[in-house]
């Protein structure tokens, strides 16, 4: 009777403890949420509603949004009822967002502030599982940043995007002839998809001489690749997942994923490592450019894999992205599209080994791909740490704040482009283009603008001007013409359209 009596004051020890604990922990949340409220209450913002409100902040609009818009149609919105500076919760999080020219300049150039932690750890290490690591994206220390990105800097000038347009050429190539066979079928295709693929294979040939073939096959990397970006965005849009058991068991998996497709890097940067020792021949590609640079210095081959991962990441998708994005425009303006077909047959007709002064020619498909990205952007927000204490239009901004800036939301503001919702490539024709510095920015802007964007711009040309030359298309009309954000931004719909082949 003795030890039950024991066992049984043990366990109210125990569960007094952890209400204890509990209640200290909420009670610390709650002093935590109050006193970040009162820090940020003089700078203009939507307002929370009720107790969960202060709580969750603005996260309940965020979840409750409508299929038709993503968030940062939202912040369009607060900006235009609340100013060009605003400041909204995220849970114990406060953002202060804008879309101030003059400070959108000072933040990314004139200060050059450091990235963010709360953001960009994220993605760099998804709930403590090493994803893209410190790789070029999300490393947060500038000066080790702007070393290792000297080291890739070569091989995106010009010169060096020269030697891939054959590669861009024989990948689109392949492609085509996919979308071929679709059209004779008359099977409908989901170009976002089928880009994906494409990309894909651009990315593991000229960054790593990997032939994989995800135009016409399944493939390790491609499923690594695609699961991780699916497991990243699901961690990143759902914060409770990890307190659910089929969470879980979701997360196990994820990790096994990510280990797998970081595995894969380090079999083959200790490859091409034996390679170079003895001698052998190696293709010039990105990872004997990583490599050799690193010959004189002490490296850790886990950064070198957070750089392998990081250039699959960020070099497949967006392209991927973009191509069905003007896809999906053009596809619902047949004026445009005339546009841009009579112009690739008068400037090059049917010429299928592109160069890059073929693509020079097409003035008007480029006012297209930057109309694209005017009005669906690459990624929805860029977030900073202010270094220093600054005062954004008459408010006064604390050191150590997340600010946030976005290229979508400046690019859908009335003030800035008119009529912001309609398709208008005009708007980009050297005589006609009026836009503002520091209001369209979808590659970033400042020393850590994005490395690959003439990359992605030239690959993203090299498709779409192939795919003009075999196809005429019809969208299917029953898709979603929106936009859904991951940790990029894409059409809802994946760009869903059946294809026929044009005659000569």
């Amino acid at each position: 009777m003795k030890i039950l009596s024991n066992i049984n004051i043990s366990k109210k020890n125990i569960f007094f403890l952890l209400f204890g604990s509990s209640l200290a922990f909420f009670g610390y949340k709650t002093l935590k949420i109050y006193l970040l409220r009162q820090k940020y209450r003089h700078i203009p913002g939507p307002k929370t509603k009720g107790l969960l409100g202060f709580y969750l902040g603005n996260v309940i609009e965020i979840k409750n949004l409508p299929k038709n818009k993503i968030f940062p149609d939202l912040v369009v919105e607060w900006i235009k009822e609340h100013g060009h500076v605003i400041k909204f919760q995220i849970v114990d999080k406060m953002v202060v967002f804008t879309i101030n020219p003059e400070t959108i300049r000072d933040v990314f150039i004139a200060h050059n502030f450091s990235k963010h932690p709360h953001v960009y750890s994220i993605f760099g290490f998804p709930l403590g599982i090493r994803f893209l690591g410190n790789g070029l994206v999300t490393d947060l220390d500038n000066e080790r940043w702007r070393y290792r990105r000297n080291l890739f800097n070569p091989s995106f000038h010009k010169q060096a995007l020269m030697t891939f347009l054959h590669e861009f050429n024989n990948k689109s190539d392949a492609l085509m002839t996919k979308l071929r066979s679709k059209a004779e079928k008359e099977e409908e295709v989901f170009i976002l998809d089928e880009a994906n693929n494409m990309t894909m294979d651009v990315i593991a040939s000229v960054g790593f001489s990997m032939e994989i073939d995800s135009i016409n096959y399944d493939n390790n990397l491609k499923g690594y690749v695609f699961k991780a970006l699916e497991g990243f965005n699901k961690i990143l849009f759902n914060p409770f997942l990890r307190f659910s058991i089929s969470g879980w068991s979701y997360i196990k998996n994820y990790k096994r994923i990510i280990k797998n497709l970081r595995d894969l890097g380090r079999f083959q940067i200790l490859k091409r490592i034996e390679s170079i020792k003895d001698g052998s021949y190696v293709s010039d590609d990105l990872i004997t450019l990583m490599l050799r640079n690193n010959q004189n210095e002490e490296f850790e081959i886990e950064d070198l894999i957070d750089d392998f991962v990081s250039l699959f990441i960020a070099g497949q998708e967006t392209t991927a992205n973009l191509i069905a994005q003007v896809v999906l425009e053009v596809g619902q303006k047949p004026e445009i599209l005339k546009k841009i077909k009579k112009e690739i047959e008068e400037e090059i007709g049917f010429k299928t080994d592109l160069k890059y002064e073929d693509l020079n020619k097409l003035k008007y498909l480029n006012c297209v791909v930057k109309e694209t990205l005017r009005k669906w952007s690459i990624v929805p927000f860029l977030s900073r740490k202010a270094d220093v204490a600054l005062n954004i239009l008459g408010f006064d901004i604390p050191k150590g704040s997340n600010i946030q800036v976005s290229s979508y939301v400046s690019g859908n503001c009335e003030e800035f482009f008119k009529n912001p919702k309609e398709f208008d490539p005009d708007r980009f024709l050297n005589e006609k283009n009026e836009t503002k510095n520091y209001t369209y920015f979808p590659f970033s802007l400042g020393a850590r603008n994005c490395l690959g964007q003439n990359f992605a711009q030239i690959e993203a040309k090299v498709c779409l001007t192939k795919f003009f030359q075999n196809f005429d298309f019809e969208l299917n009309s029953e898709q979603s013409f929106y936009p859904a954000q991951h940790s990029t931004i894409s059409p809802a719909g994946r760009t869903k359209c059946k294809l026929s082949i044009k005659s000569l």
